[in-house]
């Protein structure tokens, strides 16, 4: 180990470091603080992948969804698995590695790959559901601006191009961070971020801010669009194309009935992190290097998305199917009813279809044409 008097940096192996670096790094070591927020965000993370996993296996809302849609919601599915994963294994590994009792504490730190590795995974899944959450909101558009020939076509172009953005952007974001990175350094915490970075990380979280917030405004403007159309529906259209065009407007409802909660959360965690964090760096010019590592962890709300999502999606779900199938218990049943009864499979089928698009009818009608004579 060789000393530059000059710039008081150390060397080993070919990576430079500070004697100051070996202290924080003995402070972070002994640091209750800093384990106990590590195990709390394991288990944030774990519960959130319980939940999601449960919530999956038990739903079925993506079925009658178009192709497309099918495809991003997947893979808005799959960012929060990978989040919730890599955030699970980035905590583990710094409790695993500040849980040794190294006699040299500068044996802490860690080369500036692994510390862009470890950091960059959970960025790069928290990067993708900003993209994939946008990606849908855009099929969105399309479904609503050409709703009957776009669901009625099987074509996956646009949804794999979509797919293919939102996988390409993160790793974009994370190689503008680190193209300016200090690669011959030792790290104390994992980071994509360096004291070079600071200000393009900011500006990098700021545009993905700005895109949550452009995406949230574009869902509630669908949403109030496609409520219209389905009221100028029920009041232009004929027979023969009202059912299959309402059904359409629906569904388009439903899908975004259920996108715009998930991107509300997903921005507060989100902005809430991007907001507290600059904060930190401005307010924390009293706090030791320790509490300064320690309070960034405990900044990042983005691993209690992961546990909030599932818990939304639970609840949106269940209130929209106990929305939709209220009235029905309530209406009498009609299945000892003589003219239904006379009615072959594909009346009935389609009087049910009716019925769940317009909702039943009144306890009255049915027993006005179910009365015997």
């Amino acid at each position: 180990m060789t000393t530059e008097s000059t710039v008081k940096w150390l060397t080993r192996d070919g990576y430079t470091f500070t004697n100051e670096s070996c202290q924080v790094a003995r402070e972070l070591a002994a640091s209750v603080d800093l384990r106990v927020t590590l195990v709390l965000r394991i288990a944030f993370s774990t519960i959130g992948l319980l939940l999601f996993a449960a919530f999956l296996y038990a739903s079925n809302t993506l079925t009658l969804y178009h192709v497309n849609a099918k495809l991003l919601f997947k893979f808005n599915y799959l960012w929060v698995f990978m989040q919730c994963i890599t955030y699970i294994a980035l905590h583990i590994y710094d409790l695993l590695r500040f849980g040794q009792n190294y006699a040299d504490p500068c044996d802490y730190l860690i080369p500036a790959w692994l510390s862009v590795f470890m950091r960059a995974m959970p960025n790069v899944a928290t990067y993708g559901q900003c993209w994939s959450m946008f990606a849908l909101a855009l099929e969105r558009s399309v479904a609503t601006y050409a709703s009957v020939p776009y669901e009625q076509s099987n074509n996956t172009t646009i949804g794999w191009i979509m797919v293919v953005t939102q996988v390409f952007m993160p790793f974009l974001w994370i190689f503008i961070l680190v193209s300016d990175y200090s690669w011959n350094e030792l790290k104390i915490t994992c980071t994509v971020s360096s004291t070079k970075t600071n200000s393009l990380f900011q500006i990098l979280t700021t545009c993905l801010a700005l895109v949550e917030i452009f995406t949230i405004v574009l869902l509630c403007s669908l949403f109030f669009i496609n409520k219209y159309l389905r009221y100028k529906a029920d009041h232009t259209l004929t027979a023969p194309n009202k059912l299959g065009h309402k059904f359409q407007l629906m569904e388009n409802i439903k899908a975004i009935r259920l996108l715009i909660p998930i991107n509300v959360v997903h921005f507060l965690c989100f902005a809430g992190t991007m907001i507290a964090q600059p904060l930190n760096n401005a307010l924390s010019y009293n706090l030791s290097p320790r509490d300064y590592s320690v309070r960034i962890e405990t900044l990042n709300f983005i691993p209690i998305y992961s546990m909030l999502m599932p818990i939304v999606l639970w609840y949106v779900c269940c209130k929209y199917h106990v929305y939709r199938k209220l009235p029905a218990l309530r209406s009498s049943s009609v299945s000892d009813c003589p003219q239904r009864m006379q009615k072959n499979e594909t009346e009935i089928y389609f009087e049910q279809f009716e019925m769940t698009i317009n909702g039943p009818q009144k306890r009255d009608s049915f027993i006005s044409h179910c009365r015997i004579a």
